[in-house]
């Protein structure tokens, strides 16, 4: 049997992709203690660590950012002291946008 991870990562050939990324981003609505124990970006941290690869997150809302933070080079939510869940409810896609080039910060362009 596999866990409903490793059955997508084989199926989508996640491996190999992961391989020739320079760097991996993954996200998640609500990442938290769940999240470490076999969730999808739990896994897609896990297989880019053992490849090397940098592995950065975005998130809706992190709850628990201390436990998160050792398996992420960078992680980054939409919601935080100065956007409310209202507020990234009603546009997602432009605080989204905004976070992605926050959470892409200091590569080169």
């Amino acid at each position: 049997m596999l866990s409903g991870f490793d059955f997508l990562a084989q199926n989508a050939k996640l491996r190999s992709h992961v391989v020739e990324a320079d760097l991996v981003i993954t996200g998640e609505g609500k990442p938290d203690q769940q999240t470490l124990h076999g969730k999808g970006p739990f896994g897609v941290a896990a297989m880019a660590s053992n490849c090397g690869k940098p592995v950065r997150a975005v998130a809706g809302v992190i709850e628990d950012r201390l436990a998160l933070a050792p398996h992420f080079a960078k992680i980054i939510s939409l919601v935080d002291a100065n956007t409310s869940s209202a507020e990234a409810i009603r546009d997602a896609e432009g605080i989204l946008f905004e976070r992605v080039r926050t959470l892409l910060g200091g590569l080169a362009n």
